[in-house]
C-alpha cells in the first residue's frame, strides 16, 4: 500500500487548529507550550505503535485467510475433477443403458416373431387331429429310410422351434438384469454427482464469505494504514511546530536586542535569487507579492469556502514575499490542493498567526525553521496543485491554523 505525501492539510488543519503555535512572551508560558507540544507527541506516538501493533494483527489474519482460501481452491478444483469423471461415467452407464433398450427390444421382436411361427405350427398340429399325418409324410416320401428321416426331421423342427424360444427369453431376460444393474448403478452415480454439485455449492460460499472478510480486513488494514500515516504527519507537524517555536522565541529575543537592519540582511542571504520587496509597509503586515491585481476575495465561492485571497499576475517570476516577520513552519509539496507551498508562524505583539503561500510555481526558497523578515522573498507566483492559473493563494490564521481572517483587514 503506498503511503501518502508527508503534509497532509487534513491533518494540518486539525493539528494546528487545537495547538498553540504562536509564542508567549513568558518563559513559563514557552517552556509549558514545549512541553505540551512534547507531551503530544509522546501520545501520538504511542497511538502509532498501537495502530502498528493492530496492523501486524490483521497481517496475520489476513496470511490466514489467504492460507484457507487458497485450501478452499484446492478442493474445488478436487471436487471439480470428481464431478467430471462422475458425470462422464454417468454419461457412459446412459449409453450403455440405451443400447441395452435398443437389444431388449430386437430380442422382444425376435421372441414374437418365434411364438408367431410356433403358434402358426401349433394350429397346424391341431388341424390335423393332433398328431402328425404320416400317411402324408410316407406319401411323400420316397422310400422307408426317406419316411423316417422326415419324421425325424419334423420332430427335430419342433424341438429347434422350442430351444431358440427359450434362448431367446433367457437373452431377454439376461438384458433385463443388466438394464436393472445399470439403472441402479445411473441411480447412483447421480446421486453422487448431485452429493458433490452440493459439496461445491458450499466450498464456493465458504469462498465468498471468505472473499468478504478478506476484502473487510483489507479495507481495515487500508484505513489503518491511512490512520498511521496521519499520525505521522501530526507526530512530524508537532515535530516542525516545536522547532519552529523554539527557532521564533529566539528570533523575538534577536531582534529586541538588534536593530532590524541586522536581521534584514541576514535573512535575505537565504533568498539572494529575488530581492527584498520595494514597498514593504511600515506597519506589522506587507503585501506578500510583488503582483498587485486582486483576482478573487474571501469568502464564499462557487458554493465553498474561499478562506484567503488570490492575487495574480500575467508577468513572469513574480515574487512571493513574507507578509509578516516570523518562523517557517513548513516549506514544500502540499498533496492537499496547494501544490508548493509555505506555511509561517508570527508572534506580532503577543498574538499569535500563521500565513499561509499557495501554488509557488517552484519549490519554495525557504524551509522548516527557517526565520524570515516581513517583505522577504520566500518564492515565485505559480500554478500547481488545484490552480486555474497562475497567482499567489494567500491565508492569514489568527491564534494558529485553523482560524482563517480576511487578509485584506491585515495587509492593506
Amino acid at each position: 500500500m503506498k503511503k501518502s505525501n508527508k503534509i497532509m492539510s487534513l491533518s494540518l488543519a486539525t493539528l494546528l487548529g487545537t495547538s498553540a503555535i504562536l509564542i508567549p512572551l513568558s518563559n513559563d508560558a514557552i517552556a509549558s507550550s514545549l512541553k505540551d507540544i512534547q507531551n503530544e507527541r509522546s501520545s501520538i506516538e504511542s497511538n502509532i505503535d498501537q495502530k502498528n501493533s493492530e496492523l501486524a494483527e490483521l497481517e496475520q489474519k489476513e496470511k490466514q485467510l489467504n492460507a484457507e482460501i487458497e485450501k478452499l481452491d484446492n478442493q474445488m478444483i478436487e471436487v471439480s475433477a470428481k464431478i467430471g469423471d462422475t458425470e462422464e461415467k454417468i454419461a457412459e452407464a446412459e449409453k450403455k443403458i440405451e443400447e441395452l433398450k435398443k437389444q431388449i427390444v430386437e430380442v422382444k421382436e425376435r421372441i414374437e416373431q418365434r411364438e408367431e411361427l410356433l403358434k402358426e405350427r401349433a394350429v397346424a398340429i391341431q388341424d390335423s387331429g393332433g398328431a402328425v399325418k404320416y400317411i402324408d409324410v410316407l406319401l411323400g416320401s420316397k422310400n422307408f429310410s426317406d419316411f423316417i428321416s422326415n419324421v425325424g426331421m419334423i420332430s427335430t423342427i419342433l424341438e429347434e422351434d422350442e430351444r431358440i424360444l427359450e434362448e431367446h427369453v433367457a437373452d431377454q431376460k439376461l438384458l433385463e438384469e443388466k438394464e436393472t444393474e445399470l439403472t441402479i448403478e445411473l441411480e447412483k452415480l447421480t446421486a453422487e454427482k448431485e452429493e458433490l454439485d452440493e459439496l461445491k455449492a458450499e466450498l464456493e460460499t465458504t469462498k465468498k464469505e471468505k472473499d468478504a472478510l478478506l476484502k473487510d480486513i483489507e479495507t481495515e488494514a487500508e484505513d489503518l494504514h491511512g490512520h498511521i500515516d496521519e499520525l505521522e504527519n501530526e507526530a512530524e507537524i508537532l515535530k516542525q511546530q516545536e522547532a519552529a517555536m523554539k527557532a521564533e522565541t529566539v528570533r523575538v529575543k534577536a531582534k529586541k536586542g538588534s536593530s532590524s537592519s541586522s536581521s534584514s540582511s541576514s535573512s535575505s542571504s537565504s533568498s539572494s535569487t529575488l530581492s527584498m520587496a520595494t514597498n514593504i509597509s511600515s506597519g506589522d503586515w506587507t503585501w506578500p507579492s510583488a503582483a498587485t491585481y486582486l483576482s478573487s476575495g474571501y469568502g464564499y465561492r462557487w458554493g465553498k469556502m474561499h478562506k484567503g485571497v488570490d492575487i495574480a499576475s500575467r508577468a513572469s517570476n513574480v515574487a512571493i514575499y513574507a507578509a509578516a516577520d516570523g518562523t517557517v513552519i513548513e516549506a514544500g509539496w502540499n498533496s492537499g490542493g496547494y501544490g508548493n507551498w509555505a506555511l509561517i508562524a508570527h508572534n506580532i505583539g503577543g498574538q499569535k498567526y500563521v500565513t499561509l503561500y499557495g501554488h509557488m510555481k517552484d519549490s519554495p526558497m525557504v524551509s522548516a525553521g527557517q526565520s524570515v523578515s516581513k517583505g522577504q522573498p520566500i518564492g515565485i507566483m505559480g500554478s500547481t496543485g488545484y490552480s486555474t492559473g497562475p497567482h499567489l493563494h494567500f491565508e492569514i490564521h489568527v491564534g494558529g491554523y485553523g482560524n482563517p481572517v480576511n487578509p485584506i483587514d491585515f495587509i492593506q
